[in-house]
């Protein structure tokens, strides 16, 4: 049961993160989840991570999955600014509010330090070209295209990553910016995502789900700080042991993602 459906939550919702937690650096998943992830596990699996469809959609199809047609996963994208059911119809999305984004637009086009992918729902601009963006645009699969303050400047945005060789520039512009009404988290230290405030994937995760009836469980897996709102909501959670030492303490079992996968242990440990 890959699938979800708005009317009625499975028994078992597993909800994990991509990067660092199912896909390695490599952009590799275990062959054990790929198989998993192939068939019809008694659970409703929810991918929850900060890249947009198209570069989930890449590394999915890369490993045999989904090649000809939608992902049947529902899915919590751009770290839950879009939210999507199985077979990629968009439920919601949540843009940042305008005069929130038209500050950090000013921000931004003030930092040139400092590197900005620019997400608005599926599409990706880079403001401030450089070697690190590149690297994490050929590292995600991003899709992306320049921006142009002339024919961009009001695109709607969802999410907004800043990226920099060493964290001190992006310490400044955190600070430049801590007065704005934003949600901020580290998924490295060199990488900070912003999204509207209010905006995660715990929220997004809650959006998908509803109110769950009881007896149904809910276990999450994890290795950033943007993780931890899943957490919060989690009967049951999983880090993979090369996470930092503040997600490995939130979680209730610390995984070897390498040696064994990620869904083969979570199935086994919860008896599924």
């Amino acid at each position: 049961m890959n699938g979800a459906n708005r009317d009625a939550v499975p028994e078992l919702v597993i909800c994990f993160d991509f990067d660092g937690t199912l896909v390695d650096g490599e952009g590799r998943i275990h062959p054990r989840d790929v198989e998993i992830l192939g068939s019809d596990v008694r659970a409703t699996l929810v991918p929850a991570t900060g890249r947009p469809l198209h570069a989930v959609r890449h590394v999915l199809s890369w490993h045999g999955l989904f090649e000809d047609g939608p992902v049947l996963f529902p899915l919590v994208l751009e770290n839950g600014a879009a939210v999507y059911e199985a077979g990629e119809s968009l439920r919601e999305q949540h843009p940042f509010v305008a005069d929130v984004q038209a500050a950090l637009m000013e921000a931004m086009l003030a930092s040139p330090r400092v590197t900005f992918l620019l997400f608005s729902l599926d599409k990706v601009r880079m403001l401030w070209p450089s070697e690190a963006g590149w690297r994490m645009v050929r590292r995600f699969a991003l899709s992306t295209q320049p921006f142009s303050p002339e024919t961009d400047w009001d695109a709607p945005l969802t999410k907004v990553v800043s990226i920099a060789e060493t964290p001190e520039p992006l310490r400044a512009f955190a600070t430049e910016t801590s007065d704005l009404a934003l949600e901020r988290a580290y998924s490295l230290p060199t990488v900070l995502e912003f999204t509207r405030v209010g905006v995660d994937k715990g929220r997004g995760l809650s959006a998908l789900l509803g109110e769950r009836p009881a007896g149904t469980k809910l276990v999450v897996a994890g290795d950033g700080e943007n993780d931890l709102p899943l957490f919060d909501l989690a009967d049951l959670s999983f880090a993979p042991k090369d996470s930092p030492a503040a997600i490995k303490a939130r979680a209730d079992h610390v995984l070897d993602v390498r040696e064994g996968g990620l869904l083969a242990p979570i199935l086994r440990t919860i008896g599924a």
